[in-house]
């Protein structure tokens, strides 16, 4: 009989410490990220029953060595293969590729009390085995994101199921397996989370995300609320549920707001801001998006179902999934429906105009609070929540109360501050010098600091200010460039800009942004010298090379579904308009009108009475080149 490790080499076709790559696609499930004391201390038999009553299926093994600490490491390892990971125990001389392959080919629950050796408990070495969803048979989440699903439940009915107000059913089945699934999909259901979202950019480049806005509300809690139909004045006691988190996105926090009418990430009301870098959002994001449930013993292996939700919130998942970030929250196999507070104010006839979406100031006028300290993340995504409550809450749950809905905001507000934890990150962050221990205000480093990208401009005055991360220089030129691109193009919708190949990205994996030619060096450095002695507001430089006239969209043409429009007059470097430590900051007078961020109202789709459309429009259609 074959050792367990020839067995495994042999499935594998490689050592025993190879990753797990089935031919047969893997289909999204729960991992493991941690495997439990009481998981791990099962028979195999029990094992597998727990796999199987998940619609779950092994499809290959690997012996490791006897530590449940090797055993979590892989685990941990394989999260991105989207299978679910188990403990399997048992003599290992019974190990053969017919055991592993044939039989768990056709395996039933039955089928288990004829191998007897699934019955031991723990005895010497484990075996980690990769389970993935049968094709033949549904899934618990599957059924459940699948009845979820927009066909049956519009987004309004899906928020007062999040919130306790009318729970989601499951259609009874005839077939015993699927009936079982449902009822194990009704009892996830249960436990979901409604998690809403919301990124602010940048004003003058969209492409540039500076802020992520959490709230999050657990329907176990908001059940309790409802069905005891203790809502308070316009449904506060549901509002103070939500957690709210604020992130300021480290790399990008010089990036700081020029809307005369808003504070920006400096003005958050909700929770408590938080500094982290790209690497630390992305793992805060997966915690709170991927969470096992614990303490339901019939449901332990599984994941908390996830509801997104936001304004216009198509807009904030691309956001999320873009350059530097890049999360994609489709293949957490956590999410089982997004659903937008602009759909929301249609389906419950709050709006009548389906095909110009309603802003969310407009949508929290109409609804009678304040929208103090718009255009900040964790403000925006609690006005969203907040919103959607007041939307949905019964009638009677408006009438009689002591307190206005203005009043019940700020309540909420002040309540938010109190009942946030921190998930990460550092409370304070200096954009100048990097320091976790002050803010960029009360930064004491400056003329001590020293800055590349400003000495090869031979802008040596502005040099020991910042550091390269942070250099204001760099953020202007690329702001320039931005408005040029946008500027060069004769028609509507129009070839988005990518700031990819001008600024580093942050997201996993992505390549090293090239540094720049020694012709480009050379150029900017004159651009800057000739305008040593003006006594007008200096230009930012922008370089040919990476122009839209250079483009391979330019060699494209207009994009199908655009129309021509219009040339406008000499292009402004739109870095004039921009904070005064950058380009703005070493002319001597004279500002541009191009503070307004082209394009980003656009893909925002967020202002204005309804206004969901821009008359500038990016043709988010193509893609970049």
């Amino acid at each position: 009989m074959p050792s367990p490790n020839d067995s495994v080499s042999s499935l594998l076709g490689s050592s025993p410490d190879s990753t797990v790559s089935p031919s047969l696609p893997l289909l999204p499930a729960t991992p493991f990220s941690d495997l439990n004391e009481e998981l791990y201390s099962k028979s195999g038999k029990e094992v597998l029953e727990h796999c199987l009553v998940q619609g779950l299926r092994p499809v290959a093994s690997i012996v490791l060595a006897s530590t449940k600490e090797n055993l979590h490491d892989v685990a941990r390892g394989n999260l991105d293969t989207n299978c679910m990971l188990f403990a399997l125990h048992g003599p290992e001389v019974t190990v053969s590729n017919e055991v592993i392959v044939a039989g768990w080919a056709q395996v039933t629950l039955e089928d288990l009390e004829a191998l007897d050796w699934l019955h031991s408990s723990i005895k010497g070495k484990p075996l980690l085995v990769a389970a993935m969803a049968d094709l033949g048979s549904p899934t618990p989440f599957g059924e459940l994101k699948s009845h979820f699903a927009k066909r049956n439940f519009n987004d309004l009915e899906i928020l007062h199921h999040c919130l306790g107000l009318k729970a989601v059913e499951m259609k009874p089945s005839m077939s015993p397996n699927v009936a079982n699934t449902r009822t194990i999909a009704q009892d996830l259901a249960k436990h979901s989370l409604l998690v809403c979202i919301d990124v602010e950019h940048y004003t003058l480049n969209s492409d540039e995300m500076t802020e992520i806005g959490v709230g999050v509300i657990d329907t176990e809690e908001s059940a309790m609320v409802s069905h005891a139909r203790q809502f308070g004045d316009h449904g506060q006691n549901l509002m103070q549920l939500a957690h709210y988190h604020h992130f300021r996105l480290i790399e990008k926090s010089h990036l700081l707001t020029t809307n005369v009418k808003s504070r920006g990430a400096e003005g958050n009301r909700f929770g408590k801001s938080r500094f982290v870098t790209f690497s630390e959002a992305r793992d805060i994001l997966q915690k709170i998006l991927v969470q096992p449930i614990t303490t339901v013993k019939a449901l332990k292996g599984f994941n908390r179902p996830v509801v997104i939700m936001g304004h216009a919130i198509k807009n904030d998942c691309a956001h999320l999934n873009g350059k530097d970030l890049g999360f994609d929250i489709d293949g957490l196999g956590t999410i089982i429906r997004v659903i937008d507070t602009q759909q929301i104010a249609v389906d419950c006839k709050f709006w009548h105009h389906p095909t110009d979406p309603i802003g969310l100031r407009a949508l929290v006028n109409k609804l009678e609070f304040d929208h103090t300290d718009a255009h900040t993340a964790a403000n925006d995504a609690a006005r969203t929540m907040i919103c959607a409550i007041l939307m949905a809450v019964p009638k009677q749950a408006r009438k009689g109360c002591g307190r206005s809905v203005n009043e019940v905001a700020r309540l909420v507000e002040t309540y938010s501050q109190g009942a946030s934890k921190a998930l990460g990150g550092t409370a304070e962050y200096c954009s100048k010098c990097g320091s976790t221990t002050h803010v960029s205000k009360a930064c004491n480093e400056k003329g001590l600091l020293h800055c590349d990208e400003c000495v090869s401009r031979g802008l040596d005055e502005l040099s020991m200010n910042h550091i390269p991360l942070h250099c204001p220089i760099v953020r202007d030129e690329v702001v320039a460039e931005r408005h040029k691109w946008y500027d060069d193009q004769l028609w509507t919708p129009k070839y988005p800009f990518t700031s990819r190949n001008r600024l580093q990205t942050f997201a996993p994996n992505a390549p090293k942004v090239q540094p720049a030619t020694p012709e480009e060096i050379a150029a900017r450095r004159q651009h800057y010298d000739k305008q040593r002695n003006s006594r007008g507001a200096w230009e930012a430089f922008t370089w040919a090379g990476r122009s839209f006239d250079k483009s391979p969209q330019h060699e494209a043409g207009m994009p199908q579904g655009s129309h021509p429009i219009s040339p406008k007059g000499p292009h402004k470097s739109a870095a004039r308009s921009g904070p005064s430590d950058g380009i703005s900051g070493l002319g001597r007078g004279g500002s541009s009108n191009a503070s307004n961020s082209r394009g980003t109202s656009a893909t925002r789709a967020r202002g204005g009475i309804g206004r969901g459309r821009s008359r500038f429009l990016e043709n988010t259609s193509n893609e970049d080149f």
